[in-house]
């Protein structure tokens, strides 16, 4: 049981929660599933998933059958709560977000000092900047008095003149850096003041480490380690009709072939399956794969040309699965289009 995973049911879906586990399933047994959780820091958009991991029906019992993953019946493993534990459940979320408001608070100081950094750094440049322009522009009215008159008055002049300019660029950088300085201060000051909000939103997906979550209770009466014992506690059904028992043998059959392929939905592309020569995340699908159901199914040019430019717009291979009624044996017909010669 230890080297099993599990996989827990909800509504008759089969979800993955653990992300070691999805790694495994994925590396190891070549089982992909989709994503179907949001991002916790962009949950606004649908481009990018995380977990739970849903997994497709035929995926699910081809695991039970090898002996991959036990099931557990996640409604039934949840029993009722005391107060003690809503209390303790509740205390340890408030440490929760104690936790994340202190470091929101030291990233926020740390961001609030190098912007104080940066500030005082680009005014030191403009100070050094205007210092060199001043004393060549000082350099210059020094020669062309030095024409007209003595020396020593230039001289006396120029320095002047240059102290004066010194001067008041450093009081105006002074003033700034100070006035820059004390606003951040005052804006550090006001927010300590003033209580603060939870930056992050806890939501609890994991129900392992909860009291009264108890999957094993009743002599394990929510755990299946069998596709016929999870049938027999009406816990997971499927293959149950005809079709999902010729979708589910068509499905077992790609995924035990000697090539190793990757097997995933294909109804973004209208069809049952998506077949991948390796980790779709490396590949692009090479087949897709629709099951006819019918097993007296005649290939009319209708159908052939049909799903042949199916899969030609998609730079793909149509592959039709049938079983023979006679035979019981699996037929593959694959179909793609060639030009003229």
């Amino acid at each position: 049981m230890k080297d099993k995973i599990p996989v827990h049911i909800v509504n008759k879906n089969a979800f993955i929660w653990d992300p070691e586990d999805v790694i495994i399933l994925r590396t190891k047994y070549r089982i992909v599933g989709s994503l179907v959780g949001l991002l916790p820091k962009n949950p606004l958009q649908n481009i990018f998933s995380s977990l739970p991991l849903l997994l497709l029906p035929e995926e699910v019992s081809l695991l039970l059958e090898k002996g991959f993953i036990y099931l557990i019946d996640d409604k039934k493993s949840h029993l009722k709560p005391s107060s003690s534990d809503i209390k303790v459940f509740n205390d340890e979320q408030q440490k929760l977000k104690d936790e994340d408001n202190l470091k929101f608070m030291k990233q926020k100081k740390e961001h609030l000092q190098r912007n104080l950094n940066k500030n005082k750094s680009e005014n030191n440049v403009n100070v050094n900047n205007s210092n060199v322009d001043n004393s060549n522009d000082n350099n210059n009215a020094n020669t062309m008095i030095t024409t007209n008159t003595g020396s020593d008055n230039v001289k006396e002049n120029g320095n002047d003149g240059n102290s004066n300019a010194d001067s008041g660029i450093l009081n105006k950088n002074n003033s700034t850096t100070n006035n820059s300085g004390n606003d951040g201060n005052d804006t550090t000051k006001k927010k300590n003041k003033t209580k603060e909000k939870s930056q992050l939103v806890h939501i609890q997906t994991s129900s392992k480490n909860l009291p009264w979550y108890q999957p094993s209770n009743n002599n394990h009466q929510n755990e299946c380690f069998t596709l016929e014992e999870a049938k027999s506690k009406n816990i997971w059904t499927f293959p149950e009709t005809p079709k999902e028992c010729q979708k589910y043998k068509i499905f077992c059959d790609i995924w035990e072939k000697p090539e190793n392929y990757f097997i995933t939905s294909g109804s973004k592309y209208g069809s049952d399956y998506l077949i991948y020569p390796g980790d779709p995340v490396q590949y692009h699908s090479n087949f897709i794969a629709t099951v006819i159901y019918d097993t007296d199914f005649e290939y009319s040019p209708n159908y052939i040309i049909k799903y042949g430019r199916l899969g030609t717009n998609v730079k793909k291979t149509h592959l039709l699965c049938n079983i023979d009624k006679k035979t019981n044996q699996i037929n593959y017909y694959s179909i793609e289009w060639s030009s003229w010669i």
